[in-house]
């Protein structure tokens, strides 16, 4: 038997939709770091069905040729709008897809059986003639969409048993881009209703600490974080609830270009008046160097033997020595400059900080300047509250500067010389005007952007061992800190 599924790209998103992310069609989303046509791909490599994606050029017409589909015996060509999104696990929609293909009739699911139309259309199947007639329409470049109106009544309609998201709808897209969340293997996050999330850890004191932390906060930065409420503890694991906030967090919107200069000055304008709202604490000479030492030097060497201490360390260690002379030279380099910094790395003027403000824990709206920090570092004490005045600058840094987004969600290439040197390319990478903007608002504000930088190579070495399940990403994360580091080497 010959499945095949056809991907139908050819029409454009809504305005609304378009603005809020800066696309025009609806497989260039990046959805969980991989765009929706190759979360459809995926499903269907699973499902055993042969993906074919309609994009208004010759590629789908060559795939089918090349595929040899035409007379094909127990034929089934399945039909799926790229606005229709799977609203459910993965695995799933396999399913889903796979019991679909077994069928010997022509199929039409929609959410309601009783009232099929080409409008309420989420997937056809297609079989005997009908399937022949579909993959002659895209060989041909006519409208599958046309032909399949016309063949409605001799479907067999059908409610799906999966969920089903029409991605048309401005509210129901937000919804499922909110859905978003790049949460740690000891971390879950889900819906309780439209208006309640919910969130489990198995680090139960880490998720205490996240829910005090709030509380614990000065009145004027309250307005910047999500409130936590109901926390609860379960047996291995505890809970708490938040509201849920139909607003893409900065990162999906980074990596899709969605800001011009404009939207980028504006949320740099609030970001800013937090940082300036941080209240400080005058630290003695010896706790602020002991702070400094904490975030800068101990955790970069502890995360540096925990990367040694990986399996996947070996596969990654001849890539580290003929690129960097091995990981430990890498790391050198950048102890090397912070001794080079000395004292003027060091700040007595301690500031509260989020701890984590990299662009995924940013939820922030272009339309409204709405505002909300997630995932706290969390605290037991008002002491825990303060914090190196550098670090939420630094994380701010390596997503407007670094790249670190576009890594994150796989959008770059690593390319080997004949040396073996390893070349990072970010696709499409940050726009070339963010950094000198970023910068002149840290000069603004009264911090050196080197230093910043300096901070913020210090991020991506230390979060290599987090990363240890893609080796690929670790790869271009030290890559990326190298460069960095190079750069700096001719500052300081």
């Amino acid at each position: 038997m010959t499945k095949v599924l056809l991907y139908d790209n050819s029409s454009f998103v809504p305005q609304d939709i378009g603005n809020l992310l800066g696309v025009s069609r609806f497989s260039d989303i990046y959805y969980r770091k991989r765009s929706l046509d190759r979360w459809v791909s995926d499903i269907c490599a699973a499902a055993g069905i042969q993906f074919v994606e309609i994009g208004g050029d010759s590629s789908a017409r060559e795939s089918i040729k090349q595929l040899g589909m035409f007379g094909a015996r127990n034929l089934v060509v399945m039909y799926l709008p790229a606005f229709v999104a799977f609203g459910c696990p993965e695995e799933d929609a396999a399913v889903f897809l796979r019991k679909l293909s077994l069928t010997r009739s022509s199929l039409a699911v929609s959410p309601d059986a009783a009232a099929t139309s080409l409008e309420q259309l989420q997937v056809a199947v297609a079989v005997g003639e009908l399937a022949q007639a579909l993959l002659q329409a895209v060989y041909a470049g006519e409208s599958v969409g046309e032909l399949l109106g016309g063949a409605l009544e001799q479907m067999h309609p059908l409610e799906g048993d999966v969920a089903m998201i029409d991605m048309r709808d401005p509210l129901h897209f937000t919804d499922y881009l909110t859905s978003n969340f790049d949460v740690r293997f000891f971390n879950s996050v889900q819906t309780i209703n439209d208006f309640v999330l919910l969130k489990r850890s198995s680090e139960v004191d880490k998720l205490r600490r996240e829910f005090q932390y709030y509380g614990l906060l000065p009145s004027a930065l309250q307005m910047f974080f999500i409130q936590p409420y109901d926390f609860s503890l379960e047996k291995g694991s505890a809970t708490y609830k938040m509201e849920r906030l139909f607003v893409p967090d900065m990162a999906l919107q980074w990596i899709h270009g969605s800001l011009d200069e404009l939207s980028l000055k504006r949320f740099l304008d609030k970001v800013f008046y937090y940082i300036s709202a941080r209240p400080v604490r005058q630290a003695s000479a010896d706790a602020a160097r002991t702070v400094h030492q904490d975030a800068y030097r101990d955790k970069v060497v502890a995360r540096l033997e925990q990367l040694k201490a990986k399996p996947e360390y070996e596969k990654l260690r001849p890539y580290l020595d003929a690129n960097f002379g091995g990981v430990d030279a890498l790391f050198g380099r950048y102890f090397k400059l912070l001794d080079r910094v000395g004292e003027r790395a060091v700040s007595r003027d301690l500031r509260v900080g989020h701890g984590d403000l990299c662009f995924s824990n940013i939820l922030y709206s272009k339309t409204t300047g709405l505002m909300r920090f997630i995932d706290p570092r969390g605290a037991d004490g008002d002491d825990d509250l303060y914090v190196s005045p550098f670090y939420d600058l630094a994380k701010l840094s390596h997503s407007v500067v670094g790249n670190y987004d576009f890594i994150n969600y796989g959008l770059y290439r690593l390319e080997i010389d004949a040396d073996l040197q390893v070349h990072l390319q970010i696709e499409p990478g940050a726009p070339s005007w963010a950094r000198g903007m970023f910068e002149t608002r840290l000069r603004d504000a009264g911090f050196d952007p080197a230093l910043i930088r300096l901070f913020e190579a210090s991020l991506f070495l230390s979060m290599v061992p987090l990363h240890i399940d893609s080796p690929k990403k670790v790869l271009a994360f030290l890559v990326n800190a190298s460069r960095i580091l190079s750069e700096l080497e001719q500052v300081f």
